[in-house]
């Protein structure tokens, strides 16, 4: 069946309408699917065979492997390398105050099986550490070019595990330690500490 009208042209069997007016767009639709069903790739899992049998994709097999010969690399090492590593990384790490702080004062020992041990004042600064642990590792590793080399860290002991002195004769006791004198002062003014 075919229309004419003034305005637009109709044909019941083409799907492709058009009009008079130039001004509006041309809609054309197609009557059968372009690719089959069975093709369609709307499936919302991954498949790794699809993958892998993709020729778009770039072979990364045929890539040439270029290993870092730096890897591999364990020269020795000395206390003053190992020292000068700890203070260049502290240097690197200068926009943090405390951990340059902390790094440029920590006494720094190494041990015979590769054992980088810092010796840190108190619990915070062991805290702040243990998070920076794995980055300071990588790069002490990469700058004395030895990579079985090992991190630790250990907290200072406290030697000062005397008690305050409170008594009057507590006070004597440690002040005559510190000063003999004070014995012989005693005994010859005849003085009482207990009171």
């Amino acid at each position: 069946m075919i229309m004419n009208t003034d305005n637009a042209v109709v044909k019941q069997n083409n799907p492709v309408i058009s009009s008079v007016n130039n001004d509006a767009p041309l809609i054309k639709t197609a009557t059968k699917p372009v690719i089959p069903f069975n093709q369609l790739k709307n499936t919302a899992s991954f498949s790794l065979k699809e993958v892998l049998n993709d020729k778009s994709l770039p072979n990364e097999s045929a890539a040439p492997e270029t290993k870092s010969n730096e890897a591999f690399i364990n020269e020795p090492v000395t206390l003053e390398q190992v020292k000068a590593a700890v203070l260049r990384y502290a240097g690197s790490r200068q926009q943090n105050k405390s951990v340059y702080v902390s790094l440029n004062e920590a006494p720094v020992t190494l041990t015979a099986s590769n054992e980088i041990i810092i010796t840190l004042l108190n619990h915070s600064q062991l805290e702040k550490f243990q998070e920076l642990k794995q980055e300071m590792l990588d790069t002490i590793r990469k700058d004395l070019r030895n990579n079985v080399v090992v991190l630790k860290f250990d907290l200072k002991q406290d030697e000062s595990t005397t008690t305050k002195a409170y008594k009057p004769v507590e006070k004597f006791k440690v002040m005559s330690e510190k000063n003999p004198a004070l014995l012989e002062l005693k005994k010859r003014f005849d003085l009482d500490i207990y009171y």
